[in-house]
């Protein structure tokens, strides 16, 4: 399976003669350049999605091991059935808890993946509402007189026009809450390192 490229490629200017013999034809042919651009998107997010997924998982079963084991060696140190300390080891388990559930939330892998999961969902919403009002337009099309063809052409692009947007409009919704994300987590960095800096602490 090829490898899912880190961005979305650019669009270009969709194909279409407004002076074809076979208009019906020509419309299909945008309609399939405006869909299929579509699909690329929804399916960019099908895979980024499992790719974040995962990383969650990974850290989440991680957190929950060292925190079992954290919570156990104490107990386990109190039977007095060891001669070394258990309970030390216990605050090493719990350090890499916290270390996991901390690069989970600073590296965003679980927020990532709900954000490309509403995204995804959101985009497959706005294809399967524009596929089906493109078949009644077509329908339409095909049962209309010559100058009924002319209104129903103007209408089809603009359906076309409003599809495209709306998709465009999704990942930019996904990209800024991506923006936001990622400074209110450099906030926060920023200022657990002032307050673990003992420089910082002795200015003040």
């Amino acid at each position: 399976m090829s490898e899912t490229p880190k961005n979305i490629s650019p669009t270009s200017m969709p194909v279409f003669d407004p002076n074809a013999e076979d208009m019906q034809q020509e419309l299909e042919n945008l309609r399939t350049q405006v869909e299929e651009k579509a699909v690329e998107m929804v399916n960019w997010y099908l895979r980024r999605k499992n790719k974040e997924a995962a990383w969650s998982r990974y850290l989440r079963v991680i957190a929950i091991i060292f925190t079992t084991l954290g919570t156990l060696l104490p107990i386990l140190q109190g039977t007095g059935k060891f001669d070394f300390d258990l309970g030390q080891f216990g605050y090493v388990a719990l350090v890499f808890a916290g270390a996991a559930v901390a690069s989970d939330k600073y590296f965003g892998f679980s927020t990532a993946w709900m954000r490309y999961m509403t995204t995804e969902m959101a985009l497959q919403r706005e294809l399967a509402a524009f596929q089906m009002d493109w078949v009644i337009l077509l329908n339409n099309y095909q049962n209309a007189s010559e100058e009924g063809k002319s209104c129903l052409q103007v209408e089809m692009l603009e359906r076309l026009k409003t599809f495209r947007l709306q998709v465009f409009t999704q990942v930019q919704q996904e990209m800024q809450l991506w923006i936001s994300e990622f400074n209110e987590n450099l906030t926060r960095l920023e200022l657990k390192t002032k307050l673990n800096d003992p420089l910082s602490a002795k200015s003040k």
